[in-house]
């Protein structure tokens, strides 16, 4: 209880604890507060590398070990969140996001993702 009050109140501590002393707990309350320790986490999980670079699409280029799966999950969480948050318009916000995941993302993930951006969104390449 008294590490996830200190990593609530400081949640840079986080890149000096060793890998046996951060949570999954810990870590996601260092995450929520800030997205960009994600490149301190050492044993980066799902749930976490998601959660980070949905909210901070940068932040993907912090996960260690980028996957197609992780790769296509963040981008369909993007498009459906974008999407609902504009009410069905297209917006540069999203374009934004896109392009910034695009840019730190593994270049072999391309197709897939843009797969699935071009059947999701055909309004994108109108």
């Amino acid at each position: 209880m008294a590490n996830e009050q200190i990593i609530k109140t400081c949640p840079r501590i986080i890149k000096y604890l060793p890998a046996e002393f951060q949570t999954r707990e810990l870590c996601m309350i260092a995450i929520k507060r800030n997205r960009n320790l994600l490149q301190y986490i050492h044993n980066q999980f799902d749930e976490l590398c998601v959660f980070a670079c949905t909210y901070e699409s940068h932040t993907l280029a912090y996960v260690n070990k980028q996957t197609l799966d992780l790769c296509i999950r963040v981008t369909d969480i993007l498009l459906h969140m974008q999407w609902a948050s504009l009410g069905g318009s297209a917006d540069g916000g999203l374009y934004r996001d896109i392009h910034t995941l695009f840019s730190v993302m593994n270049p072999e993930f391309h197709p897939e993702c843009m797969k699935l951006l071009s059947t999701s969104r055909p309004d994108l390449f109108a």
